[in-house]
């Protein structure tokens, strides 16, 4: 399963729907062929009153979904949930909205280490250690007429300050 933001909508790619409640806001698309995904998806994109989009992808799950992220400008980030022995969270206001620290992963950096860099960067930290790996999310914005999908790989750090 893949969730894909995208704004402030959900896209939601699935072989099964056993963990999902479809709500009446939801557009459910069946995929049987790889043409009827961009289209799609470019209809959901058009129509505002859905807030959800589900594609139950019935055969060849990796090849729809390999196929739909072909179409966008890949980039890779990484960041972290940060926190302290007391168990409190540290976020960082970015654009006036609340966020976690994260940044691109820079060209032949290890993913773990572009993770710990960007947070030092971010939060002025000086010593934080990975815990464990968490889920990636993906987000699709767009950059100068171009289509962005940004996959960031998301890790549970502690540190003691």
């Amino acid at each position: 399963m893949y969730k894909v933001f995208n704004q402030h909508r959900t896209i939601i790619f699935t072989e099964n729907l056993t963990s999902y409640k479809i709500m009446a806001e939801d557009s459910l698309i069946v995929v049987k062929q790889l043409e009827d995904l961009l289209p799609a998806y470019h209809d959901y994109m058009q129509d505002h009153s859905k807030n959800r989009l589900i594609f139950l992808i019935e055969d060849k799950f990796n090849q729809c979904v390999y196929k739909f992220f072909s179409n966008f400008k890949l980039i890779g980030a990484a960041g972290g949930l940060i926190v302290n022995q007391r168990g409190e969270l540290l976020m960082i206001r970015r654009f006036s909205k609340w966020d976690l620290p994260k940044g691109k992963i820079d060209e032949d950096e290890h993913i773990q280490a572009a993770a710990i860099r960007e947070c030092m960067e971010e939060t002025a930290l000086e010593k934080m250690s990975i815990v464990k790996e968490l889920e990636s999310t993906y987000h699709i914005y767009e950059v100068k007429n171009k289509s962005i999908l940004k996959r960031t790989h998301w890790f549970l750090m502690e540190t003691d300050s």
